[in-house]
């Protein structure tokens, strides 16, 4: 698979997640991969984002990769996913 093909494979996953996810979907509006999102969600939304993303790519967090910070778009959660999938495939 090429580099390009996992990023808007992981891109399309989280962008499906997210109107599965959110209470409004509507209020997203024409939302974009750089919209912020995290005024979209509360805490239980971000843990099952999270369970999702977990369940799917296999990653383990860190406590301090806890946070809305990972997950305030899906350009900043398509990186943090390619940055722990390649940690990962590096051990």
């Amino acid at each position: 698979m090429s580099a390009t093909h996992e990023v808007e494979e992981i891109k399309a996953f989280l962008r499906d997640a997210v109107v599965r996810l959110v209470e409004e979907p509507d209020a997203l509006g024409d939302w974009k991969d750089d919209t912020k999102l995290d005024d979209h969600y509360n805490s239980i939304i971000m843990v099952n984002l999270m369970v999702e993303i977990e369940d799917r790519f296999g990653i383990v967090y860190e406590p301090h990769e806890i946070t809305v910070d990972y997950f305030s778009t899906i350009e900043v959660m398509t990186d943090f996913i390619l940055q722990k999938l390649s940690a990962s495939e590096a051990s």
